[in-house]
């Protein structure tokens, strides 16, 4: 028989008490843990869901052709006014821009020395300088105007004898004025150039009798697209005849005036340059729109040569415009994406129909509201520049992102 020590006894009953507590313990701890995840997971099932995502889908479009002819050798362009450039020949090149230079030198004269419509401006007296200047151009066969010692002319009257008959002298005698010099006058010139974006075009004096003052078919139309712009060019570059102190009635250069639309601009022509010519032209639409538009022609043998190819680019450019589908109903603009996975489209409820050059592209600025709205409701819009034209049309969605189903919510449990 095994006789148990007192010791012994002790320890059993000392064990017993500890394996008794564990089990007492573990349940309550099991339950801990179950309230726990219960409470956490309630928590994650009516946690607040995430706001829809919001995706705007950018716009393209293919670019179509006008189908402009252009000249074979001489480079071409048209331009409209609120449209930029409409299109040019592939030719483009830095070349002699002849007396068209001179519409560069009235816009750089009017931004030194600013004249409201109406106004004459100083009165400049001629000096001998002036006289001197009067005669290297006839020594060189450019136009001029007489000129006399004594005389003078307003900045206007200037203006005018440098853009209707084209006078050399009185571009330099203009710029002589406005800035000191024509060497200061060149500074400027080539300074407001760079300013405008026209990296092509340099001038080298005020006149263009020099074959170093040079641009592109292209840059031009929008300096021309510029001079009609301002109203005191626009006003002069219209008009078939002036009469001028000391010249009397001189005709303008430009014998296209007259003809229906034509408003303007500058003949050019040196043994360098060649005929050059950038004329202009309104075109009325129907709905009382009314579009400017100016062509550039550069290198043509004559000047009359140049007008001849200007005609049908015109022609061509005015028969491009009119009203043009430029969203169609349903065309996507976006999606909006519940947290669940559910989609809908964002679209044009409508044709949008807008006037313009129905050859260009529209922009637009889309911005949704990233909330869900409901079939058929506004989420969105999407400003739309098309030409001078600038809209905002409401976008709608195509169906309602409903609610989340149960399987999902308790799928955020875990």
């Amino acid at each position: 028989m095994r006789i148990i020590e007192p010791h012994q006894l002790r320890t059993v009953r000392y064990r017993g008490s500890a394996q008794q507590r564990r089990i007492k313990v573990v349940p309550l701890l099991l339950i801990v843990v179950l309230l726990a995840s219960l409470g956490f997971g309630y928590w994650r099932f009516q946690r607040p869901i995430a706001l829809p995502v919001t995706q705007v889908t950018q716009q393209s479009y293919t670019k179509k052709d006008p189908g402009f002819v252009w000249p074979i050798n001489e480079q071409a362009a048209v331009a409209g006014v609120g449209y930029g450039v409409l299109g040019s020949s592939p030719n483009q090149k830095q070349v002699p821009i002849a007396s068209i230079t001179k519409v560069i030198t009235a816009l750089a004269v009017l931004k030194q020395k600013p004249l409201l419509p109406g106004q004459q401006g100083e009165a400049i007296t001629v000096t001998e300088q002036d006289v001197l200047i009067y005669n290297k151009y006839v020594a060189q066969g450019g136009a001029v105007i007489p000129v006399s010692v004594g005389g003078s002319l307003t900045q206007y009257q200037l203006m005018q004898a440098m853009l209707i008959p084209s006078a050399n002298n009185a571009a330099e005698m203009l710029v002589n004025w406005a800035f000191g010099s024509e060497a200061d006058y060149i500074t400027y010139a080539n300074a407001m150039l760079a300013d405008m974006g026209l990296k092509a075009t340099r001038v080298a004096d005020a006149s263009g009798f020099s074959p170093q003052s040079v641009s592109t078919a292209s840059d031009l139309t929008q300096i021309g697209v510029t001079a009609l712009k301002e109203p005191t060019i626009a006003e002069i570059v219209a008009s078939k005849q002036v009469t001028l102190p000391m010249a009397g009635v001189i005709n303008s250069t430009n014998f296209l005036l007259g003809e229906p639309g034509i408003i303007g601009i500058k003949t050019g022509n040196t043994d360098e340059a060649g005929g050059c010519f950038m004329a202009a032209v309104t075109q009325p639409y129907e709905g009382g729109q009314t579009v400017s538009l100016v062509a550039v022609v550069l290198g043509a043998p004559q000047v009359t040569d140049a007008m001849n190819m200007v005609k049908p680019l015109l022609t061509k450019a005015k028969q491009g415009f009119g009203k043009t589908i430029v969203v169609a109903a349903g065309q996507q603009f976006g999606t909006i994406t519940a947290a669940w996975g559910e989609k809908t489209i964002v679209a044009a409820p409508k044709n949008v129909v807008l006037f313009g050059w129905q050859y260009g592209s529209p922009s637009f600025t889309t911005t949704l509201s990233g909330a869900e709205n409901g079939a058929g409701k506004v989420a969105g819009i999407t400003r739309i520049n098309f030409g001078s034209q600038k809209v905002t049309v409401p976008l709608v969605q195509d169906k309602d992102l409903g609610e989340p189903d149960l399987v999902w919510r308790l799928k955020r449990i875990f």
